[in-house]
């Protein structure tokens, strides 16, 4: 694990934000985009970075070392409660995840994970509502904790059913 240095901040773009396993496995942990922290937890708690972010759109983001985080964050109380803030709705929705891939099968975590995609990628349209962004099968299957194949397999039995379509790599739903 590498030692944590800073907190980095998305000024553009958006990240996969992934885990690995000591036996090699993969877990996409969520998307980080524009605004979003990554590795502020480990920076508040002085441990090794847990997860690895990887580009997957042009990006730009900033790198703010640990001791200028703790200094601003000495001087500003309020910068400190969003931090806390930001922390609390971030383990929120881990918490969310957590729970779906403990309860609920794929198919279910696929659907939840299309219908969350195009409320924060979505543009309406005749037909239902279309991402403006592409992800690939793939994509889901890390998001949802499953394999390419199911991912694969439940995308075309929503495809068969009309309730998803797909044109030039964007679903619609």
């Amino acid at each position: 694990m590498t030692p944590c240095s800073g907190l980095y901040v998305v000024e553009k773009g958006r990240f996969r934000i992934t885990s690995y396993h000591e036996d090699g496995n993969e877990k996409q942990i969520y998307i980080a985009e524009e605004g979003s922290l990554c590795g502020e937890s480990e920076c508040i708690s002085s441990l090794p970075y847990m997860t690895t972010a990887l580009a997957i759109t042009n990006s730009t983001v900033y790198h703010i070392p640990v001791t200028d985080l703790f200094n601003k964050m000495a001087q500003s109380p309020n910068l400190t409660r969003l931090l806390l803030e930001y922390e609390v709705r971030k383990n929120a929705m881990l918490q969310n995840q957590l729970l779906s891939l403990s309860f609920d099968n794929a198919s279910i975590r696929i659907a939840r994970t299309l219908l969350d995609l195009c409320q924060r990628y979505g543009r309406q349209n005749q037909s239902g509502t279309r991402l403006t962004v592409k992800f690939t099968k793939s994509d889901i299957a890390g998001l949802v904790g499953t394999s390419r194949v199911t991912a694969s397999s439940e995308f075309t039995k929503l495809e068969r059913n009309g309730w998803i379509s797909k044109k030039n790599g964007f679903p619609s739903l």
